[in-house]
């Protein structure tokens, strides 16, 4: 990885768009809208993902914007918490499948009554 780093000051980067410097290997699977982002109240790289609207089950008030899912790597160090970021949204796909198929199982069996 000669010549790949991370910019020297940065405050929220791409997973996808920065994988070699990350270590991310390229067969890895998630969300190109992967970010990570150092906030100013915690040590901690924090991970944020925002589904497609199709795909989020979240109701949200008109007017208002939909908030992206936060995530706490638990670390400062950007390799360890572009994987960790990764093993989480990997994760939060999988609970948001199994929201959409209970509340389509249960939509079926209101229209069933």
């Amino acid at each position: 990885m000669v010549g790949k780093s991370l910019p020297a000051k940065w405050k929220r980067i791409n997973v996808h768009d920065n994988r070699a410097a990350l270590g991310v290997g390229a067969r890895i699977s998630y969300p190109n809208n992967l970010f990570l982002k150092k906030q100013t109240n915690s040590p901690n790289i924090f991970a944020d993902w925002l589904p497609h609207e199709e795909e989020d089950p979240r109701v949200v008030p008109k007017g208002k914007k939909r908030r992206a899912f936060s995530y706490s790597t638990g670390t400062d160090d950007p390799r360890k918490a572009a994987q960790s970021a990764i093993a989480w949204v990997v994760d939060k796909q999988k609970e948001l499948i199994r929201i959409e198929i209970s509340s389509k199982i249960g939509k079926s069996k209101r229209e069933k009554r």
